[in-house]
């Protein structure tokens, strides 16, 4: 039977977490810099019920929400102006990066191909929450938060499509680890994914006609179409993630919507922003609640090999794909560069992925110890000095000086 945290816990639990967030704001610092801080702290509290990140919480549960709230107040007028380097980084930057894992964690650390593999795809996904935060609350330039965003949304889905892909054939019988078997799942996870997110979203919209003007039915019914369409997905083996995305971008699109009052209309956007706040501060408390430090001093050194396969690899990336964005029509200053290369922050989805695997898997303990380190260190270590190194780019302008620098 669980046992809840008694009461005098869980006070003691909620005063960390605002401690922590008077304290990051004194600091300048993200608040879910302090929130993680937070959690490790709850976590080293004795005598209390273990606390436990499962991937059941952040797949079925967290994830859902957020992805819904970033397709429906995502800026589509600046996703679609940047569409270049957003469809690069989510879908060529996911395989680089994997790949550059591949090399590092091989030649470098020299683990196990698999490990590799499979580390690579379950940090291959970015969870820049604290940028995106800090990126609204100094005003940078919308391009660049877009791209930024736009990553993060649509490389939720390819990152866990290839995850899911590669462990599929990892794990099942017969021939190993084939790319041509990969990629077809890959394709075909993520069109049915696409395809199940268009259909609930069009067919939310022909209910939406009618109950348009009852504005709080609406953000019930955007509730339901959130976890609906993500378990419909899941049920027939396509992608959740794709599913909830979709249908977000395409409701956000009704005309039934569009015709109403702009008060109205923010209603429901600043509904899923409050439920979006809720999700990612439970979850990221949760996060440091999870890590347990012992695990990862015990395998430091590969640690520290996954740190530097992360921090390299998605400087590679932005890099690399930088030229291929500006012959598509979409250059990228070398100043943006070095943000979107700052912005590739790991997050719960990563460590949902990592602890999904099934306990038999080779090595799960070290890919789990790796990962949880990856996490630690670029929500906290990257997120503290996120607003110092955005100064020192020139992105920040300020007051009555130059305008932050732009692409």
């Amino acid at each position: 039977m669980t046992h809840l945290p008694g009461a005098g816990t869980l006070a003691l639990m909620l005063g960390i977490v605002v401690a922590m967030a008077v304290v990051t704001a004194r600091l300048r610092i993200p608040y879910t810099v302090g929130l993680v801080l937070a959690g490790l702290i709850i976590g080293l509290i004795p005598h209390q019920h273990h606390i436990e990140l499962t991937p059941g919480l952040v797949l079925f549960v967290f994830l859902p929400p957020l992805l819904f709230d970033g397709g429906w107040n995502g800026d589509t007028k600046q996703f679609a102006r940047n569409w270049a380097p957003i469809t690069l980084l989510a879908t060529l930057g996911v395989l680089m990066m994997i790949a550059l894992s591949y090399v590092f964690l091989v030649f470098g650390a020299h683990l196990a191909p698999q490990t590799a593999v499979i580390f690579g795809a379950a940090v291959a996904a970015t969870d820049p929450v604290a940028v995106l935060a800090l990126f609204k609350a100094l005003r940078i330039d919308p391009g660049l938060l877009s791209i930024v965003e736009g990553e993060s949304l649509f490389n939720d889905g390819t990152s866990v499509v290839a995850f899911s892909a590669i462990v599929s054939v990892i794990t099942a019988e017969g021939p190993g680890l084939q790319p041509h078997h990969v990629l077809w799942t890959f394709i075909l996870m993520t069109a049915g994914g696409i395809a199940v997110g268009a259909v609930a979203g069009y067919l939310s919209r022909l209910v939406i006609r009618l109950i348009a003007t009852q504005v709080m039915v609406v953000a019930v019914l955007t509730v339901a179409v959130a976890y609906g369409s993500y378990f419909i997905a899941d049920e027939l083996g396509v992608s959740g993630i794709m599913a909830v995305i979709f249908a977000a971008i395409v409701i956000s699109g009704s005309t039934s919507l569009a015709n109403l009052p702009q008060a109205d209309r923010d209603t429901i956007g600043n509904f899923w922003s409050v439920v979006a706040f809720l999700a990612n501060t439970v979850l990221f408390v949760l996060i440091g609640a999870s890590i347990d430090l012992r695990e990862i001093e015990f395998g430091w050194r590969d640690a520290v090999w996954a740190i530097v396969a992360v921090i390299l690899g998605r400087v590679l990336v932005v890099r690399g794909l930088a030229p291929v964005s500006g012959w598509m029509g979409r250059p990228l200053s070398r100043t943006w560069q070095n943000a979107i290369a700052l912005a590739g922050m790991r997050g719960a989805l990563s460590m949902a992925l990592v602890l999904s695997l099934p306990d038999t898997f080779p090595d799960k303990p070290l890919l789990i110890s790796m990962v949880f380190s990856v996490v630690l260190f670029t929500v906290v270590i990257q997120g503290a000095l996120l607003e110092p190194l955005l100064r020192m780019m020139g992105l920040i302008a300020a007051i009555g000086g130059a305008r932050p620098a732009t692409a």
